[in-house]
């Protein structure tokens, strides 16, 4: 079921990026008329949300930030909206943002998650993570013996999680959103690594030393990962 919803998405990301080239295409060619902004900056951001919104079916909140970005200076270009809506875009920005940070805070259970969190946070009982830094940089310090995965969003910001001291049954999955932004892993040496992420301009990194240790315990990387990195590393 996850490898057809994988292939599902990335037909939808295929038939979305073909779309824009071909529109881009024709604009080139002057057979189709086209507003200069719809190829801006700001249409890429927007772009990447939703790369970044089929890749999760759409779950959670960090899809929105990029399309809420991008919409919000793509304001004053709209026509009938007028030049004057540019002085009122990092208000509606402040104010968007900080509309989803509190539906996060109220549909989130718990307290486990933290958005642009500066240092270094530690948990005995982390089974299952949620973290998101946006525009900034996160430490995580991993103590479960049942490590279950969660979710890791880096947004023009980087993350990073040391698993040395942590441990799974038998298999953890850890679903990455990594947009400018980049994520470092580190793992006991006696764990596999599978990787299922979607790069675009983007790579994963195992700089790991080979071992002949069988390993038992898997953790299982899915995501989506543009302009960013993945760097997975172990201790040994």
């Amino acid at each position: 079921m996850k490898v057809q919803t994988n292939r599902r998405s990335l037909l939808l990301i295929g038939a979305l990026v073909i779309g824009t080239g071909a529109v881009w295409l024709l604009h080139k060619m002057q057979v189709l008329a086209v507003p200069h902004w719809l190829f801006s900056w700001k249409s890429i951001v927007i772009l990447i949300g939703l790369f970044i919104g089929i890749q999760s079916r759409f779950k959670g909140f960090a899809w929105m930030i990029p399309i809420i970005l991008g919409g919000v200076f793509m304001l004053g270009d709209l026509p009938g909206v007028g030049p004057e809506m540019r002085q009122y875009r990092w208000p509606l920005l402040l104010i968007l943002l900080g509309i989803l940070l509190v539906l996060r805070a109220v549909l989130k259970r718990g307290d486990e998650s933290f958005w642009n969190h500066d240092g270094i946070k530690t948990a005995s009982g982390d089974d299952d993570l949620d973290i998101v830094s946006i525009f900034g940089g996160s430490k995580r310090k991993i103590f479960s013996k049942n490590f279950r995965g969660g979710e890791v969003v880096g947004i023009f910001g980087g993350a990073e999680l040391d698993l040395t001291q942590a441990d799974i049954v038998d298999r953890a999955v850890l679903d990455v959103t990594n947009i400018f932004g980049g994520l470092k892993i580190i793992v006991p040496a006696n764990w596999n690594i599978k990787s299922d992420v979607t790069t675009i301009m983007g790579g994963m990194d195992d700089k790991r030393p080979n071992t002949t240790t069988e390993n038992t315990k898997t953790l299982m990387l899915t995501g989506f990962c543009m302009f960013g990195g993945i760097d997975i590393r172990s201790y040994q």
